[in-house]
C-alpha cells in the first residue's frame, strides 16, 4: 500500500492498477447522491456530543479522509460514480468509531471493540447503509471497504476493483491519521499523557512485523 502524499513520485498503478480496472464508471451501476450521503452522516452523528474533542475529531477526520479519497481517485483518472465511489467510502468508514466511543471512550480497538466491525454492524446488519445509498448493487464492496480499512493487511482472494477501492481507502485514512497524531493532543486521542506514551515500550511483536 502506497501513502500517496508522503510518495507522490512513485506511479500509482503499482499500487492501484487502475488501468486494468473496469470501474463502476463503466459499469454504470449505481447513482451516488452525495447530498444524501452528507445527511445521512449529520443525521446519524447527531445524538453524539460534538463538542467532545474525539467525537469531534472523528467528525473531521471523517470529511477529510473522503476528500483524501476523491484526491486520490482523480489521481488515478477516476470520474464519475467511480469517484463517487471513492468519496464514499471514506465518509463510511469510521462510522463505529462513534459507538466505540459511546460505550468504551476510547480508540483502542484492543480495550473495546473492532472499530472496523462495529462499522459493518451498523451500515450492513442494521441496515444503515439504505440510509446513504438506495441502490444494494456495491453494498459487497463497500462492506469489504469499511470491514478491512484498518487491517494490517488485505485478505486474499478480493477481486482487483474491491482491492483498489480498499487501497484507496486505506491510504486515505493513514495519511490523515498521521496529521491527527502531529495536531492534535495524544491525550485526546489516547487517553495517556505524552510522557506516558513516548516512555511506553515497543513490544516484541511489533519489533517483529517490521522485521
Amino acid at each position: 500500500m502506497l501513502l500517496f502524499a508522503v510518495c507522490g513520485a512513485v506511479p500509482t498503478d503499482l499500487c492501484y492498477n487502475h488501468s486494468r480496472i473496469k470501474t463502476n464508471q463503466e459499469m454504470d451501476i449505481v447513482t451516488v447522491d452525495r447530498q444524501k450521503v452528507l445527511d445521512a452522516f449529520a443525521a446519524y452523528i447527531r445524538p453524539y456530543d460534538a463538542q467532545d474533542p474525539k467525537v469531534s475529531l472523528k467528525i473531521h477526520h471523517t470529511y477529510r479522509v473522503a476528500a483524501l479519497c476523491e484526491q486520490i481517485g482523480r489521481s488515478i483518472a477516476l470520474e464519475g460514480t467511480a469517484l463517487d465511489l471513492a468519496w464514499l467510502c471514506g465518509m463510511l468508514h469510521d462510522v463505529g468509531r462513534f459507538e466505540q466511543l459511546r460505550r468504551f471512550g476510547t480508540f483502542d480497538d484492543s480495550k473495546s471493540i473492532d472499530h472496523a466491525r462495529a462499522g459493518v454492524q451498523v451500515l450492513f446488519e442494521q441496515g444503515h447503509i439504505r440510509d446513504y445509498l438506495d441502490d444494494d448493487s456495491e453494498d459487497a464492496m463497500l462492506r469489504t471497504a469499511v470491514e478491512w480499512h484498518s487491517a494490517y493487511r488485505l485478505p486474499d482472494g478480493l477481486d482487483e476493483r474491491t482491492v483498489m477501492y480498499c487501497n484507496i481507502l486505506r491510504d486515505a485514512d493513514k495519511i490523515d491519521i498521521l496529521r491527527v497524531n502531529v495536531e492534535t493532543p495524544l491525550e485526546d486521542i489516547y487517553n495517556v499523557t505524552t510522557a506516558e506514551l513516548l516512555a511506553s515500550p515497543v513490544t516484541p511483536a511489533v519489533q517483529q512485523a517490521f522485521l
